[in-house]
């Protein structure tokens, strides 16, 4: 094969955005291709299709985003059965810390250290006591289950209790112990 017979880099990208089947350049995932080839050649770029090819997801939310695209491209119950028992494992995360927090889960990402409930706040804290934090987690963990990586959008409230607490330690433990029991019934 000589070099008039294969195609162009600009054809194989095309291709590739036509197609979505793995033929450009680099052979990476998609969202690295199009970094790749905007870099290289911005003028082949519209807003438009970097926008809607380029998504952008938290890392923590990952496994919902994946189940969420393999339910909508593949027909059946069964991974739409996987995606609704993650959206309710995110809402029954969700509730737990509401309920730690003493606030509603509509305020758990929007409350501030101003608002009404004093216990939810979202100051930047180092965590440097490690031994509570990790006793914290347990105490989720053996009352509520896996610590998943979507509850770890909220690990912040945590170090919170570790490092400015408003009580003794084992408040904050009976509190989301509470949280977790109050969870399951």
């Amino acid at each position: 094969m000589n070099a008039q017979d294969s195609p162009s880099w600009y054809q194989k990208f095309t291709n590739f955005l036509k197609t979505g089947k793995t033929e450009p350049i680099v052979s990476s995932s998609m969202t690295e291709n199009i970094f790749y080839f905007s870099q290289n050649a911005p003028h082949l770029f519209e807003k438009a299709i970097a926008d809607r090819m380029v998504q952008k997801v938290s890392s923590r939310e990952v496994t919902t985003h994946h189940l969420y695209q393999k339910a909508l491209n593949t027909p059946g119950r069964k991974l739409k059965l996987q995606l609704s028992q993650e959206l309710q494992s995110m809402a029954d995360v969700e509730e737990t810390f509401a309920t730690f927090l003493n606030t509603t889960t509509d305020n758990l990402h929007i409350c501030t250290g101003e608002s009404a409930h004093s216990s939810c706040h979202t100051d930047v804290l180092i965590p440097r006591d490690f031994d509570c934090l990790r006793s914290l987690k347990q105490v989720y963990e053996d009352n509520c289950g896996k610590f998943t990586s979507y509850a770890n959008n909220f690990i912040k409230y945590l170090v919170k209790e570790c490092e400015q607490p408003a009580g003794p330690i084992k408040d904050a433990r009976q509190r989301l112990k509470a949280a977790c029991q109050r969870r399951t019934e």
